[in-house]
């Protein structure tokens, strides 16, 4: 583990606000815009699909719970990804 002395450096307020900085926030928050929207959107299909279909209860919560099993291996995937090959190329 390296020291980090203290002064070294730049300070975070006089960093410069470059693309890639841009580029890493502008997607984080289309990520969790995504995340949002595809929760919202499987709830009101779930609902509208629920009654067409006759659906019991046990699938329409299946249903439901299959959405977030998707986020959540996505965003494993994603990951492995991201550590593999850099964030950069993820971000950039």
């Amino acid at each position: 583990m390296s020291e980090v002395q203290e002064g070294s450096g730049v300070r975070f307020e006089d960093a410069p606000l470059r693309q890639f900085h841009l580029h890493a926030g502008f997607n984080a928050c289309g990520g969790q815009f995504a995340d949002g929207f595809e929760l919202g959107i499987i709830g009101i299909a779930v609902a509208i699909a629920a009654t067409q279909l006759h659906l019991s209860a046990t699938w329409v919560g299946l249903l439901g719970a299959g959405a977030l099993v998707g986020l959540f291996f996505g965003s494993l995937l994603t990951g492995v990804i991201a550590d593999r090959y850099g964030r950069r190329w993820i971000f950039g």
